[in-house]
């Protein structure tokens, strides 16, 4: 029995002789594989801006040495996540084709610098630097309506904190649906934490649904009926800032 007991992930040429000759399959090559090789391995960021409120995930690509996709490999890898706080992924999916997906979310707006490391060393494209912007939640949001022939309504941004936001950009969605069904309507960011939509107005039920990331904010859904339809103003609700 002939052991090898190789210092580095490389191919390495094995001769066995017996009087000077070579043995049967003598010079043998062997792939000392060693698990992931980082010059080899590569780290993608699907997204270089994200949100505080939302989790986000990056990709690693596993191969050996030679340029092979590794599998159930994800334990060799050393993954540290910097920025306003140091955090760590909270969950990875291994996709059995040498891909992996790891999830994390940011505590706070700011720069975090992603690292993965395979053998001590930062594989291929690691660190990253991400950007994470101050989100929108939906739960400390607000739906704001204002009422006349021409309506607008729209949503007040807070970001988790409960602080009102003054920067759009937020994955903000407000449907107006009408006694004849839905209403085509635009949203329009206004680039100070406010969005908005108008419509006009008719006899009937009128339903206004408000979401921020795919959750409704306060007071989502809101629904009013107009009896008779007229041109006097009629303000539902005082916000302190202008949506119109």
């Amino acid at each position: 029995v002939i052991e090898l007991l190789p210092k580095a992930i490389d191919l390495y040429r094995v001769a066995v002789t017996l009087f000077d000759r070579h043995v049967t399959n003598s010079p043998l090559i062997v792939n000392s594989l060693g698990g992931v090789d980082p010059k080899k391995s590569t780290l993608e960021v699907i997204s270089s801006e994200i949100f505080d409120t939302r989790s986000t995930e990056f990709i690693v690509r596993a191969r050996d040495n030679l340029g092979t996709y590794l599998t159930g490999v994800a334990s060799q890898f050393e993954v540290s996540i910097n920025g306003p706080s140091s955090l760590l992924p909270s969950n990875v999916i291994d996709h059995s084709n040498g891909t992996y997906t790891f999830y994390w979310a940011p505590s706070a707006p700011g720069n975090y610098s992603i690292d993965v490391k395979a053998n001590d060393q930062s594989i291929q494209n690691s660190p990253s630097t991400v950007v994470c912007l101050e989100g929108a939640h939906p739960s400390c949001s607000k739906l704001e309506y204002f009422e006349e022939v021409h309506c607008t309504a729209g949503i007040i941004a807070y970001n988790k904190s409960n602080v009102r936001k003054v920067t759009g950009g937020d994955n903000v969605q407000i449907q107006v649906i009408g006694p004849d069904g839905p209403i085509n309507v635009e949203v329009v960011d206004k680039g100070d934490g406010t969005y908005c939509v108008k419509y006009v107005a008719s006899k009937g039920t009128f339903r206004i649904i408000a979401m921020v990331d795919g959750q409704h904010v306060n007071g989502s859904p809101f629904e009013r009926t107009f009896t008779s339809v007229s041109y006097t103003h009629l303000r539902a609700h005082e916000t302190g800032r202008n949506l119109v």
